[in-house]
Formats: structure tokens, C-alpha cells, sequence
């Protein structure tokens, strides 16, 4: 784990952390984009709440963390569990500075084999938490002329990445666009929002979905991998970590309505 960067204006910050689990818990040096993002920003001695529906993986993102932290369970797919979520993070500390919406988790299929409720569940999952959560904060965020959130979208949603998953691949295209939408709107009130788009990061969910499946269309993503990545290795969730803290702080106030690529150059047209 490299050493982290230091932004002390984050000192004693909210950070309303919404997906903090570590679902590897087996393996220390398997992160989850959740858990490294709660570190960093503990790191940098902000105060993280945070929630996920695995409440064992929240605490044990918790236990790992220097500064303090309030975890609990929660369906962020629910309108109801993210109102308990905002509303016990506002009772304990009276605000909420940052807001870093990271759920996700694809699911395959195109237009004609996806269910209906296979795509719907995609949207519900990496675009309505988006909603319901920025719905509960932003009011929040705009009564104190200031906040920053942070949305988690994926190079998915912004070019095809050879697997067919219409569904993940438009909901995170959506969040890219919510994201700067909202920020247009929202800047008057001093609230900035970013994106940071991940490509193939190396952490448990990615290695399961990669290596699991054993088919044709698996290989071509792998080789596609093993092609286009300029650094010879995959990033890892600390890179997507440290983004997160960086646009979280008063370094990126300047920035808003952005959508920061972290992909070790996989996007980039190379010709194989």
C-alpha cells in the first residue's frame, strides 16, 4: 500500500461513504474501491460513516481504519434504508461534507437475452442509488454552501469494453451524464460534483467476474487487457482511492462536472 497524499483541509470532514465494504476479509491485501476509499480519507483524518448491505464487511472496513468511523447495514437500492443512512449520519455530526457514492456490481447480458427485471435491477443498482442518495444530501450540501460528491461510474459507460452488459454499460454511461448535470445546476451552491471512472481494477469482484467465466468472450477481455494496458499491471482500488480523496478536497475546487479515467490507459485506441 503506497503512502497516501495529504489534503489537511479534509481534517475532521464528513465523509458519508455509501458501499465501505471489504468483502475479502480473508485476504488483507485484497481491497475492495470502498474500503481503500475509507482509508484514505481516514487517512487524511476525516470522519467516515459509512454503510453497505453487508453490515460484516462494513465492519470489518471499520476495524482496519485509523480515525473514527460509524458503519452500518443498509440497501442503498432503498429510499428508506438511505434516508436511515443520511439521517444517522446527520444526527451524530450535524453535516455531511463529502458524499462518495461507490455501489455497483455488473451483471452480462444485451437487449435481447437480459430480463426485464435483469435490466431494471441494473439501473436500480448503479443509477437509482446515485439518485436516492444525492436526493437525501444535496439538500443538506446546499443549506451549507458547500460539499463535494463523488460518484463511482466505470470505463464501461463510456466505451465497449468487449463483454456484453447493456445494461451495467448504460447505467454507468447515465451516471456520467447525471453527474455532470447535476454539477451544472448545482454549482451556484457550492456543491461540486465528479466522477471517477475506473477501468479493470485489481480487487475481488473484478478477479471473480474476470476469471470465472471460462468462455470466449472472458479470453477477449482478458487479451484485450494484456494488450491495451500501458503499465503492465492492473490499478489497484488505491488508485481509485486516492482520486476520490484528491477530488474530495479543497486541491480540485476548481473542478466540477468532471469524469476522472483511471485505467491504466485501457481506453486508449491502440489498434489491437
Amino acid at each position: 500500500m503506497e503512502e497516501c497524499v495529504n489534503y489537511p483541509d479534509l481534517h475532521n470532514k464528513v465523509a458519508l461513504v455509501m458501499g465501505i465494504g471489504q468483502t475479502a476479509s480473508d485476504n488483507p491485501s485484497a481491497w475492495d474501491n470502498g474500503a481503500a476509499v475509507a482509508l484514505r480519507l481516514s487517512q487524511n483524518h476525516a470522519i467516515v460513516f459509512g454503510c453497505d448491505l453487508d453490515l460484516t464487511a462494513a465492519e470489518y472496513t471499520k476495524s482496519g481504519l485509523p480515525g473514527p468511523c460509524t458503519v452500518m447495514a443498509a440497501d442503498v437500492t432503498s429510499a428508506s434504508d438511505v434516508s436511515k443512512v443520511v439521517d444517522a449520519c446527520m444526527s451524530m455530526y450535524g453535516h455531511i461534507d463529502i458524499l462518495v457514492n461507490n455501489v455497483g456490481r455488473a451483471s452480462s447480458g444485451e437487449a435481447v437475452s437480459m430480463s426485464e427485471e435483469g435490466w431494471e435491477s441494473q439501473l436500480r443498482i448503479h443509477l437509482g442509488n446515485i439518485y436516492l442518495a444525492c436526493h437525501k444530501v444535496m439538500p443538506i450540501m446546499r443549506a451549507q454552501d458547500h460539499g463535494s460528491i463523488i460518484n463511482c461510474a466505470l470505463n464501461a459507460g463510456v466505451e465497449y469494453r468487449g463483454k456484453p452488459q447493456n445494461g451495467y454499460s448504460a447505467a454507468k454511461a447515465a451516471v456520467v451524464h447525471f453527474t455532470r448535470a447535476m454539477a451544472a445546476i448545482f454549482a451556484k451552491d457550492g456543491v461540486r460534483l465528479n466522477c471517477v471512472v475506473p477501468g479493470s481494477i485489481s480487487m475481488p469482484l473484478v478477479k471473480e467476474g474476470t476469471h470465472s467465466r471460462g468462455d470466449a468472450i472472458g479470453d477477449i477481455f482478458g487479451k484485450r487487457m494484456q494488450h491495451n494496458l500501458f503499465f503492465d499491471q492492473l490499478g489497484s482500488p488505491f488508485d481509485v482511492a486516492d482520486a476520490v480523496a484528491f477530488l474530495a478536497s479543497a486541491a480540485a475546487k476548481c473542478i466540477t462536472g468532471h469524469s476522472l479515467v483511471i485505467d491504466d490507459g485501457l481506453a486508449v485506441p491502440t489498434g489491437t
